[in-house]
């Protein structure tokens, strides 16, 4: 590789890197996690497909165990955000939905998300967002092509086997 290549992997690294750690999200509410903002967000966007969500769907989707997606269900219910009720036939299986605060608490949230996107659209402008997209894009084609991409089908199959469909 390329001096001029090698410089501009590692810039392009640590850029990636800086994003991730300086990613700037709204303030929490009081008494909420992140950890039950992102739940929420998948249950309602499994809800929105008409899907009969589970927790081990939660599970597979998040990459967190069925205990710490326990937990979490625990304490969204508790704060009367989700509904968890058992089946008819089989007591073990377990089915989730957002209460009609845990819709509205979810709304609000992805109205906040939507705003700061659209903040940093205008602060790119359209020229360079289009950019963006294009060399995502691109990147996509290569990962695509890559042969690591079995082994990303396999992920996926493992999840929709360990709790339905794959995950947004």
């Amino acid at each position: 590789m390329s001096k001029s290549l090698e410089a501009l992997r590692t810039e392009m690294f640590e850029t990636m890197q800086r994003m991730r750690q300086r990613r700037s999200t709204p303030p929490l509410p009081p008494g909420i996690t992140r950890g039950e903002i992102n739940a929420l967000m998948m249950l309602s966007m499994m809800e929105a497909r008409d899907e009969i969500v589970r927790p081990g769907m939660l599970a597979a989707c998040s990459h967190a165990t069925p205990g710490a997606v326990s937990q979490t269900l625990k304490s969204l219910e508790e704060k009367g955000l989700i509904v968890r009720r058992r089946g008819e036939g089989d007591s073990r299986s377990v089915t989730i939905s957002l209460t009609d605060a845990g819709h509205e608490f979810e709304k609000e949230g992805r109205r906040l998300h939507d705003e700061r996107f659209m903040h940093m659209l205008e602060f790119l402008g359209e020229d360079d967002a289009r950019e963006f997209v294009r060399i995502v894009n691109r990147m996509l084609e290569f990962e695509e092509s890559h042969p690591w991409k079995d082994a990303a089908a396999s992920n996926a199959l493992r999840s929709e086997k360990e709790g339905g469909e794959p995950c947004a």
